[in-house]
This record gives C-alpha cells, structure tokens and sequence, in this order.
C-alpha cells in the first residue's frame, strides 16, 4: 500500500462524524488543487470553475463526506487517481445540471460510429487528434493518425 494512501485512510476515518469539520479543511488545504485542476477542464470562465469546484466540494462534503469514505486505501488505485475520478464524475453532473445532456445533431447522428465517436471526442470532450488516435486504437479501431485528422475536418464542414 502506498504510504500517501495510508495516511489518506486514516483522514477518512477521520472524517466520521466526531471531528469531521477538522478533517474536511485537512483534505480540503491538501486536495483543493487537485479538484481545482480537474475542474478547470470542465469550465470556460472563472466563474464557472468556482461554481463547479464549489459544487464537488458540496457533494463530496455531503452526507457525512460518503462519497470520500468510499475509498478504499487497499484498492487498486492510488487516492489522487481516484479522487480525480470522482469529481470530474462531480463536473459532469454539474455541466448536465447547468446545460443538459448535450444530443448529436442530425447530421451527426447519421454518420458512423467511429465519425460519431470522433465528434463526440473532439467537440465533447476536446482532447488532441493523438490522445483520439490513441483512445480509438485501444479499442482495436486500427486508423492512421492521417484519417483521423481528415474525418475531424469533414465533420467540421457538416
């Protein structure tokens, strides 16, 4: 078990409702930047990043911090991994509380499923052509590097 999780482990214990307000500015003096990094790739302003921080913050507070009790210091992943998780789980239901559940157009909807994948990767979720080209190849779709790039402009012109 790493060390960091460890210690992470016993904060969650703290965070029960005996001493709960301690613990809270604890994780909150050591984690804001981490749950402020994930945020800001859900915001366009400022003023939607401390909406947003301020609504994880809320949720993985609320109901006895349950949300942060649910991790387990001998699990799979490391604390910072899954707490990064956890709340850009937290910004999509800010962003859907906000905006709605965003819908393909059209002229989307009657492409195939590798341009609607593409679309919904570039316009969505905005990552680069590579980390696209990357993703799509991890799920045994085999396209160049090139194609991808024509596809994302063609889908442009739509």
């Amino acid at each position: 078990m790493n060390p960091a999780d460890r210690a992470i482990g016993q904060l969650l214990q703290n965070l029960g409702p005996e001493d709960v307000e301690t613990a809270w500015t604890f994780f909150l003096s050591a984690y804001s930047e981490t749950i402020f990094g994930v945020v800001r790739g859900f915001a366009q302003t400022d003023d939607q990043a401390n909406d947003c921080f301020l609504f994880a913050c809320e949720r993985l507070a609320g109901n006895n911090c349950r949300r942060l009790r649910a991790f387990r210091p001998d699990g799979k992943a490391q604390f910072s991994t899954w707490l990064r998780a956890v709340v850009r789980n937290l910004c999509l239901d800010w962003y859907r509380s906000k905006y709605g559940r965003r819908g393909l157009f059209r002229s989307i909807a009657s492409r195939d499923a590798i341009d609607q994948e593409i679309f919904a990767a570039t316009f969505l979720r905005g990552p680069s052509v590579y980390e696209i080209w990357l993703g799509l190849s991890r799920k045994g779709l085999s396209l160049s590097y090139a194609d991808i790039e024509k596809r994302i402009e063609q889908l442009r012109g739509l």
